[in-house]
């Protein structure tokens, strides 16, 4: 198995030559202190205008992130 630690593996990933295993990114994620869903998915497909209105939530006093996350679920 690849050492997904090794800077040239790593360039391998980020140039799409290689591809890590579902063990690999659980290492990656944990050593990034993120998700494997982070990793996989790139927020720039959201749309600009979704963007905007997330990074608008983190303004909100927490009642009101409360009762938008109610509302989402």
């Amino acid at each position: 198995m690849v050492n997904p630690r090794t800077p040239s593996q790593l360039r391998r990933y980020e140039a799409g030559t290689s591809q890590p295993t579902l063990d690999a990114l659980q290492r990656l994620a944990n050593n990034l202190a993120t998700s494997i869903d982070s990793l996989a998915n790139d927020d720039k497909t959201l749309p600009t205008d979704l963007k905007h209105h997330l990074a608008a939530l983190n303004q909100l006093d927490p009642d009101e992130q409360a009762a938008i996350r109610t509302l989402i679920e």
